[in-house]
This record gives C-alpha cells, sequence and structure tokens, in this order.
C-alpha cells in the first residue's frame, strides 16, 4: 500500500471513529455538542441559584432617573422567585432582559410575553442603578403603569402596593383582587424612603400579578424619578401600600386638582349608629350634615363634630336608600338602587318622611330596579338646577336630568359620557358630589378606594387615593371644601385641602 493510500484510509476510520463517539448524545435539535450553533431564543428560566456577586448596576454613576424604555431583569412567575429576589446584591444573570413596558395584549409593550396567557399570571422585574451621595437625593417618585395589580420594592423594603392586591405576602400564584386596565399612570412620593438607598448598587424591584390566570393582557412601565417632577401624564390606578412587611400604608397618594388634598385626622368611628351608614351631604344653610342608612329607613343630622341633632325617620317606598343631597331651601333629594329619586321637605321640626305625603315628598322614577348595582348616589348643581346621579356597575353610568316640575313623574335622564370606558380605573362608583368652584363632578369609588374628578363631559381631571380600605360609601364637600367621606357600618374621614 502506498502512502497515499494509507493516508486516505486513516482519515476515513477517524471521521467514522468520531461520528460513532456522538451517537445517541446530540441536543432535540440534532447539533453536535461543543459545535458552535445559531442561538435560539431563549427559554423560561429556571430559579436562579444563590447569588454570587452583584451585576453591573445599568446606570451610570451618576445618579439618573429611571424611565420608560428602560432595560430591565424579568422572571415569569411559574414558581416563586429566590426570597432575595429584590435585594440589590441578588444575581440576576440567569434572568431574561427586556424594555419596558412590559407584558401583553395592552399595546403598550415593548418586551411582549407572547407565552404568559394561560400559563403564569405574575411577573417579576428588576432594575439596578447607582448611588453615590445621600446628600444629593432631595424627592424621589415612583410612577408606575401596571395592569391589573403589583407590589414596588425598594432594596428588599415594600414600598408601594395597589389597591386591589391582598395584604400580607404575596406568593407567585396570588391573583389581584380586582381588574385595573393600563393607560392611567399613578406616582408614589418615596421621599421618606430616601434613607433606604445604599451608596453604591441600588435595586428596584416590581412584581406584577393578573387578576386571573386566564387574562386577556398585562402591563408593567416603570419609571423612578430622582430631584425632579415626573412628567405630565394621565394619573390614576392604585393607592399605597394597603400591608406587607415595610409597606407605606396610610399615606394618600394624591394627583391633578386633587393634589392638595390630605387626610386628616384618623379614621372616625360614629357610636350612635349601628351599622349601614351610606351617603352624606352638607348644609349649607345651618352648617349641619345629614347622613342616611341603606337599609334601615333613617336620616341623622349632625354637627360638624358629627353629635346628633335628630334622626328623621323614612316610611313607605324609601327602601334600599343609598344617598341624599342638600338643595337649599329646606329640600333633599334622595336617592335608591330602584331608579327612584325623592325630593322631600325637611323643616327644623320634621322628624318622619313618607312617599305617601306628596304634600312634602315628589317621587321621580328615571329607570328599571338594577336591585344591588343600581344607583348609588346623587349631587346637585344648584346654579342650573341639574341632578347627577352614578349608578354603581354592570355596567356603570352616570345619568344626568334639570330638576323636574311639580307631581310624582317619569322622566329619561341623559348620559353625558360613556361611564364604563372613562372612569376605567374605578371598579365600581359609590357617590358623587358637586364641585362649585370649577363645575365639576367628584365620584367615589369603593371597590377602588379612589375619588375621581372629572367635567361633565367626561374628561378626567384629578384623581385622589384613599388611605383606608373601608367600604367608603358617602362623600360630600363642607364650607371650606373639605371632603367629607363615609364608610359603612358607620366610618367617618376627612380630606383636608391644603393651604
Amino acid at each position: 500500500m502506498n502512502n497515499l493510500s494509507l493516508y486516505n484510509l486513516l482519515g476515513t476510520l477517524l471521521v467514522s471513529s468520531m461520528l460513532s463517539a456522538c451517537s445517541g448524545t446530540t441536543d432535540v435539535s440534532g447539533n453536535i455538542p461543543g459545535i458552535p450553533t445559531t442561538p435560539t431564543t431563549p427559554t423560561t428560566p429556571t430559579t436562579p441559584t444563590t447569588p454570587t456577586t452583584p451585576t453591573t448596576p445599568t446606570t451610570s454613576s451618576t445618579l439618573s432617573s429611571i424611565v420608560p424604555g428602560d432595560e430591565w431583569k424579568y422572571f415569569k412567575g411559574q414558581q416563586n422567585p429566590p426570597a432575595n429576589w429584590n435585594q440589590a446584591d441578588f444575581d440576576d444573570s440567569d434572568w431574561l432582559s427586556g424594555n419596558s413596558g412590559i407584558g401583553y395584549g395592552d399595546g403598550d409593550d415593548a418586551t411582549i410575553l407572547s407565552d404568559m396567557a394561560g400559563s403564569y399570571s405574575a411577573v417579576y422585574t428588576r432594575k439596578t442603578f447607582s448611588h453615590s451621595n445621600a446628600t444629593d437625593i432631595t424627592s424621589m417618585v415612583l410612577n408606575i403603569d401596571y395592569d391589573d395589580g403589583f407590589v414596588a420594592y425598594l432594596n428588599g423594603v415594600e414600598v408601594a402596593r395597589s389597591d386591589n392586591m391582598p395584604a400580607g405576602e404575596i406568593q407567585f400564584d396570588t391573583t389581584a383582587e380586582s381588574t385595573r386596565e393600563a393607560g392611567v399612570v399613578v406616582n408614589y412620593d418615596l421621599t421618606a424612603f430616601i434613607s433606604n438607598l445604599s451608596e453604591g448598587i441600588n435595586v428596584l424591584a416590581v412584581e406584577v400579578h393578573n387578576q386571573s390566570l386566564s387574562s386577556s393582557d398585562l402591563s408593567l412601565i416603570t419609571s423612578l424619578y430622582f430631584n425632579e417632577t415626573p412628567p405630565s401624564t394621565n394619573t390614576g390606578g392604585g393607592s399605597n401600600s394597603g400591608g406587607g412587611s415595610g409597606g407605606s400604608s396610610g399615606e394618600v397618594t394624591t394627583s391633578g386638582s386633587l393634589a392638595n388634598y390630605t387626610q386628616v385626622g384618623t379614621l372616625n368611628t360614629i357610636d350612635f349608629i349601628g351599622n349601614d351608614l351610606s351617603g352624606i351631604t352638607y348644609n349649607f344653610d345651618s352648617d349641619t350634615y345629614f347622613m342616611i342608612q341603606n337599609n334601615g329607613g333613617q336620616i341623622w343630622e349632625v354637627t360638624t363634630n358629627f353629635e346628633l341633632i335628630r334622626t328623621i325617620r323614612m316610611s313607605n317606598s324609601f327602601d334600599d336608600t343609598e344617598d341624599l343631597v342638600y338643595m337649599g331651601n329646606n329640600e333633599l333629594a334622595i336617592v335608591n338602587e330602584a331608579s327612584q329619586l325623592f325630593i322631600v321637605n325637611i323643616f327644623s321640626d320634621t322628624t318622619t318622611l313618607d312617599t305617601t305625603d306628596t304634600q312634602n315628598v315628589q317621587t321621580i322614577d328615571f329607570g328599571p330596579d338594577f336591585g344591588n348595582s343600581g344607583p348609588e348616589g346623587v349631587a346637585f348643581d344648584t346654579a342650573t338646577q341639574t341632578f347627577y346621579i352614578v349608578k354603581e356597575q354592570n355596567p356603570k353610568a352616570i345619568y344626568s336630568f334639570p330638576r323636574p316640575g311639580s307631581g310624582n313623574q317619569t322622566i329619561t335622564p341623559n348620559i353625558p359620557f360613556d361611564a364604563t370606558t372613562v372612569l376605567d380605573m374605578a371598579n365600581d362608583l359609590s357617590s358623587i358630589t358637586y364641585d362649585p368652584r370649577d363645575g365639576t363632578l367628584l365620584i367615589l369609588s369603593d371597590l377602588s378606594h379612589r375619588v375621581i374628578n372629572v367635567d361633565i363631559s367626561g374628561n378626567i381631571l384629578g384623581i385622589l387615593n384613599l388611605a383606608d380600605r373601608t367600604q367608603h360609601e358617602g362623600i360630600t364637600l363642607d364650607s371650606n371644601f373639605d371632603l367629607q367621606i363615609t364608610s359603612e357600618a358607620n366610618l367617618h374621614r376627612t380630606y383636608g385641602l391644603a393651604p
């Protein structure tokens, strides 16, 4: 055999030996291990291992704000992340990366989670940044748009939680208690948490949860602003933390035309009321309040210190009364869930009301009986003699109509705007009052724990997120334009207008 033939034979045997050694060890693509291939789309990451060294911050050493479109690390919530996932020294190198917003189905997502629907209901996100001088920071604001609920942490300390997330520890399969649509941004003042910043690497961590595993959308766009006011946006969304370790429970988030309101004092219990306290209205002629009971057939007149003056009993078709408004000239209007409005005379010696007394009670039917999702609140513009009524839900609605002439009547109300679309940041509508300062409406939501300021055309002007999670049922403005809010069963809170 010559040298060339021997060389060819040895080459053939070598290739055959290599292929035999590799049989049974190819990956699912059929590629031979050790030979570089074109990278495939990343699969869902496994649970990250115990951290080693922190990742390089994604911002420069000069402190700058975190803004929409920045790159975040994220983890798909098919299981709980490691307990220290929201700490600055956690190693997130195994996590996926994507620009915000992160989500699907809302049309505002730079990073689309196409596999989320029906597969997992939570996403965990992290954004590291660097801080070198504590005296440089004088204010810090979290700016967030989300669908459906979220919890936010700064260096492992909870700093904000949407009001539709349950209190206490949150798991990967915990769902938001109600839906919340994206498109309305809320600001949280985190200045009180500046002391939680560390020199060097810090992390803002946010977990976002859907209302159900089969939800049609999810969205999270998170920003953090230092020493500057966030850009002008629509405002709304949840309130500060309603629970959880280190949260900001009890603080009030304000925005828009309601930005100067803050809670005054504590949540008060009204001792002489047993249960079912619903609406409240201010009597500007006597400087007193009238409050109404839902299912007990009573109206209470109280001083501005909520001391009882008298009780007025109601009978005959005053069932399921929800709210009342003082109209001036010793007249009250009362609304019930059967879509009836009663205009009644209330004199200084009135102790009873009866719908059969047509001299003192006018009955106006303005719609069908919606049961437990019917009208909940009534407001009155004394200048134009116009009523505004909110229907609770299924669907939410705003009605308006001018004061009818005398006698019992049946009318068809106007619908000035589509409340379901305009008030999508409110899961229900529980009361309403008219603001004579600018001719707008202040609408209360029980389930969403907020007050929404809207003009007659349906433009959102501001939102006040309430400090507690009680069943908010009534709202009125007093002579100082302070907000008085009542809640079942017998609670009251004041939100004062700052000087």
